[in-house]
């Protein structure tokens, strides 16, 4: 259970980083030196590193910090598929 929660925090946290217009900000700011440039153009790139701090979060038994971005992100899928079904039912 623990890997599923850490995966799923991973993809969360880069999708966060990558996408989210509150972070352009911090994004703009890290992007002015090359190393994060080249992580921020490139998702994958960008998730080997979120792996690797949520990985070092499980080392230290810290797991309870994923739990709220787990619940953000399990809370938007359901949306989705809610959307879907609603749709759906109107066609």
């Amino acid at each position: 259970m623990t890997w599923i929660l850490a995966i799923i925090a991973t993809e969360a946290l880069t999708e966060l980083l990558l996408h989210s217009t509150p972070l352009g900000k911090l994004r703009a700011c890290l992007s002015r030196w090359p190393f994060f440039k080249e992580i921020f153009e490139c998702g994958w790139c960008l998730s080997l590193w979120v792996a690797v701090i949520v990985f070092g979060i499980l080392i230290i038994r810290a797991e309870v910090i994923l739990i709220p971005i787990v619940l953000h992100r399990l809370s938007n899928y359901l949306h989705v598929i809610y959307s879907l079904v609603k749709y759906a039912r109107r066609s």
